[in-house]
């Protein structure tokens, strides 16, 4: 089973664990499900029915719908700031820098 199927998998027994059944149509999220699941809703890591329950509340919650928007709007910033390119000075020195640390662990490990 991979790191992604683990990860589905342990998403999906929280869900049940709540009492919130994954492959019907009952059940409605909460404020408290938002909460917990709104970095694997934003990722793209929920199944479609999940997904959908936390959409629906998300549009009908205006505090979920603006901790959504907050959240979204951060990593926005954080995509954009990740675009500079590291000076070619800065990896010449990392990977020295890795070189020696291998050798040192190597002769003493």
């Amino acid at each position: 089973m991979s790191g992604e199927d683990r990860l589905q998998r342990g998403v999906e027994d929280s869900f049940r664990n709540r009492g919130i059944e994954l492959d019907s149509a009952a059940g409605e999220c909460s404020c408290r499900d938002i909460t917990d699941y709104l970095f694997e809703y934003l990722d793209h890591q929920l199944s479609a029915v999940q997904s959908e329950r936390l959409q629906a509340h998300i549009s009908g919650c205006s505090r979920c719908t603006e901790r959504a928007e907050a959240e979204t709007h951060v990593r926005d910033i954080l995509r954009a700031s990740c675009r500079e390119v590291a000076p070619a000075t800065l990896r010449v020195r990392i990977a020295q820098q890795i070189s020696v640390y291998r050798r040192t662990t190597r002769d003493f490990g």
